[in-house]
């Protein structure tokens, strides 16, 4: 009996060894493939200022290909809303906002947590305003396709 329960165990292991390197031989490959494209931006990357301190939060895709980069930047210690759109060979797109980024100030900390792109291309941004209102709370925006809040 004792016999029998050892094999098991020795089978059970090498069941498990086998996977495991199994599972690593088919993974290592597939990262070894990935590369940047190069007809994106310079050498697949694009570097863009947003200001003294920026952060790049999401990014969503639009159903064209563009881009939609959310975060947030700081102007003197204070961070707003940041949104940039990115053609697709990496160039800002120039009919959204002021030469493809725009900027929205609350009024004294503000940062885009989230974005989503609708079905109808505007774009929905979720974050936080910690001088909104008095406190910290959550704030919701809705842009056009060029970049306009959405007032309705």
């Amino acid at each position: 009996m004792k016999n029998r329960s050892l094999n098991f165990l020795k089978i059970c292991f090498l069941f498990l060894f086998v996977s495991v390197i199994s599972s690593f031989l088919y993974v290592l490959p597939s990262y070894a493939a990935f590369s940047l494209d190069p007809s994106f931006g310079t050498g697949g990357k694009v570097i863009t200022t947003f200001g003294t301190d920026a952060y790049a939060v999401r990014v969503a895709m639009q159903s064209d290909g563009k881009a939609v980069a959310a975060g947030y930047n700081s102007n003197n210690g204070h961070k707003n809303w940041a949104i940039g759109r990115y053609n697709t060979d990496g160039t800002l797109d120039t009919s959204f906002g002021t030469n493809g980024i725009v900027i929205r100030t609350f009024g004294f900390d503000e940062v885009i947590h989230g974005d989503a792109i609708q079905p109808d291309g505007k774009i929905v941004v979720a974050g936080s305003c910690a001088s909104c209102d008095g406190g910290a709370i959550w704030a919701v925006g809705r842009y056009n396709s060029d970049g306009s809040v959405d007032t309705t």
